[in-house]
Parts: C-alpha cells; sequence; structure tokens
C-alpha cells in the first residue's frame, strides 16, 4: 500500500493545473462550533463536496497611477490591494494587501473578478504581517486565489510567487517541469533537492522588507510561509525540517496536503521550530495519510502543530478548481464548506502565531472530519 501511494504522488501533482475529480454538491458549515481539548481527535461521517473544472486565471492592467499618494488615510475603512505580474528581487510575484483606497470591480480573467484596489498604496494605518506562498508542482502564484485574496482581507500582506515550474501563469515566462528527485523515490530527496523554491521564497522575503512600496507597511518580525503541495515541503524546509534551509524570519508555517515524506523519511521533521498547521482531506489519498497516524508528519512535529481535515476533498482542495463556475472571489468562497473551513483555520493560526491572538476556532472542531492539535 505504502508503495502505491508513493509511486501516485508524481502523477497526481503532475496534473495540477488541469484535473479534479470526486462527488458534486456544496456543504454548509455547521454554525456553532463543538469545543474540544488538546490532542483529542474528532470525526464526523457528513459527505463533502468536491466541485469541478477550475476557472482560468489572467491578468488585466488597471489604467490608474501605481502607489499613488493618499494625502491622509482612514483606517476605519480598508480594502484589498493587487498587483499582479510584478518583481521582487528578480521574482515574479503577485500581492495582495490593505490599503484604505476605494476598490471596485477588477477582472482576474474573462471569467472571474474581485473587489479590489489595483496598483493603490499600502495602509500605513498599522504594521502589517507578511505572508509569502508557495505553489505546488506545476501550479502558478495564482492558483489558490480564495485564499491569498481573503488573508489580505483579514490583515496581512500576502506574496505569491510563481517557481520554474508554474504552468498556469499565463506571463509568458519559460517553464522548467524537470524535477531535481523522482518524486516516486522521496526517500533520496535532501537539503540539496528544489533548492530553487527555497531561494525563491528567501528572495521574496528581502526583497519585500526592502521595497520602496510595502517596507513601511510590513512587521518584520511577523513573517510566515504558507504552501501547497510542494509548497508544503518549500514552507516545511523553511520551518527548519532541512536544517540549512532554516529562515529565522520565518515564524509561522501553513501547510495545505504538503508532500512531506523527504522530510519523515530522514528524520528530519522534528527539527522544525516554528508553529506549523498541517491541512488534509478525506479523499486526498496520496498526501494526508503520510500526515496523520503514529508516524505522521503531525505527530512527529513538535508544538505547538495543528492537524486539520477536510470532509470530502482531494489534493486540490486548495486550489481554483473549487471555484467551478462562480464568477467572483466571495460567491466562491461563500459557496463551499471547504473553502470557509481551510480560511477559518488558516487565517486564524496566523492569527494565533503571529498577531497573538486568541481565536477560539482553534480550540474547536467546527465541520471538519478531524481535528488535532497540541
Amino acid at each position: 500500500m505504502k508503495g502505491k501511494i508513493i509511486g501516485g504522488i508524481g502523477a497526481l501533482l503532475l496534473i495540477l493545473a488541469g484535473l479534479s475529480n470526486g462527488p458534486d454538491g456544496n456543504r454548509e458549515i455547521v454554525p456553532e462550533p463543538e469545543v474540544i481539548e488538546e490532542s483529542q481527535t474528532e470525526t464526523s461521517t457528513k459527505s463533502g463536496n468536491i466541485p469541478a473544472p477550475a476557472t482560468q486565471v489572467g491578468k488585466e492592467k488597471n489604467p490608474e497611477p501605481i502607489g499613488k499618494e493618499v494625502p491622509k488615510e482612514n483606517c476605519t475603512s480598508t480594502h484589498v490591494g493587487y498587483v499582479q505580474d510584478v518583481k521582487i528581487k528578480g521574482e515574479n510575484v503577485s500581492i495582495w494587501y490593505p490599503t484604505t483606497e476605494a476598490a471596485r470591480t477588477y477582472s482576474y480573467s474573462d471569467k472571474f473578478s474581485s473587489e479590489l484596489a489595483y496598483d493603490a498604496a499600502p495602509s500605513q494605518c498599522e504594521d502589517y504581517p507578511l505572508i509569502v506562498f508557495s505553489h505546488g508542482f506545476s501550479g502558478c502564484k495564482a492558483q489558490s486565489i480564495f485564499f491569498t485574496e481573503k488573508l489580505a482581507e483579514a490583515g496581512y500582506i500576502v506574496v505569491a510567487v510563481d517557481h520554474k515550474d508554474a504552468l498556469c501563469n499565463g506571463n509568458g515566462l519559460p517553464i522548467d517541469l524537470a524535477l531535481e528527485s523522482s518524486l516516486f523515490e522521496p526517500e533520496k530527496w535532501s537539503d540539496k533537492t528544489e533548492t530553487g523554491r527555497r531561494d525563491d521564497v528567501k528572495n521574496v522575503i528581502s526583497g519585500m522588507l526592502s521595497s520602496s512600496k510595502f517596507k513601511g507597511s510590513i512587521d518584520a518580525n511577523k513573517i510566515g510561509v504558507a504552501g501547497h503541495s510542494l509548497g508544503g515541503y518549500t514552507a516545511l524546509g523553511l520551518g527548519g525540517a532541512w536544517d540549512s534551509w532554516r529562515d529565522s524570519r520565518v515564524k509561522a508555517v501553513l501547510t495545505f496536503s504538503p508532500f512531506s515524506i523527504p522530510f519523515t523519511s530522514k528524520d528530519t521533521i522534528k527539527n522544525i521550530d516554528v508553529p506549523v498547521m498541517y491541512q488534509g482531506a478525506m479523499f486526498d489519498v496520496f498526501i494526508t495519510p503520510f500526515l496523520e497516524g503514529p508516524d505522521g508528519a503531525y505527530i512527529e512535529t513538535p508544538a505547538p502543530a495543528y492537524f486539520v481535515k477536510l470532509i470530502g476533498g482531494t489534493h486540490f482542495e486548495w486550489t481554483n478548481l473549487l471555484c467551478g463556475d462562480k464568477k467572483t472571489t466571495d460567491a466562491c468562497v461563500n459557496g463551499n464548506g471547504n473553502l470557509q473551513l481551510i480560511n477559518r483555520y488558516g487565517i486564524a493560526f496566523f492569527d494565533k502565531h503571529l498577531k497573538g491572538r486568541s481565536p477560539s476556532v482553534l480550540n474547536s472542531k467546527w465541520g471538519l472530519a478531524e481535528y488535532l492539535m497540541k
């Protein structure tokens, strides 16, 4: 069984940008949480949903001037600012961030839009935590808009970077789908494997902290990394799972169905020294089984650590595939229970470990298949 699971990882990740399988139908969130104690496991028998085709994300330029000055900020009213396909220390990124400038309808593509302030000046009402998002193998920086945009709405500056394997970037950059080690042999991976991803994230952090536009709005002591699949591998490595990758600027790591097997096979995941949240799904059969159980990544990760398991859901649960035919970010999130849970627990995790808050949801099992904390 283990060999079959490992063997399927490569094929699964190779089709990240184009396929999704599973039952249709949306599921509502349970309105009130059930409080649990630390290290307690909860299980639910409700069925989940996995919607169908992905929304193709493109780019659109707004004619308004970049970074225009705001004479006086109204800090009681903030919106989400956005810039797409900009260079930060040589890396191609998109950035979502708080702004006090007015939002208007912005089209990510001819099929998907949101209310954003394109190229607006970042708010300086407070110093905001910085989150760098690392996409999955053959994904792209725009693969999880429902999360990156809503994280900015919650008061974070969010930068998503295109790695060399970004397949859905739509920006004409060259694509390299050659991995440095086989996904079928994770035990052969080492801290020398996929160092380009490590360098991308480190460059983005350095570039944002020195950016004339953003540095005045960032709290340099509150930096996190989030990642999906191979991006989760990247995030865990930066959190200390590879000692040579460790970045002391990174204070918290959020992972969505992360490729964690290289670390557990080398017994290095125990070296992580920052808070970690793992998110998995019931039908994510090639990754989630390696996160849970007595030999899984969660149990081997030092506290504080969290494990969130979604009802239903595949490896693509953390991508725009879940938006299906929805036309806006709000419609996408409001119409899908699992997307609400991904955001609710992910944002609460960063709120606790970067903002010093105490979100009650982190002590609750709220419409999940399973929840663990320590």
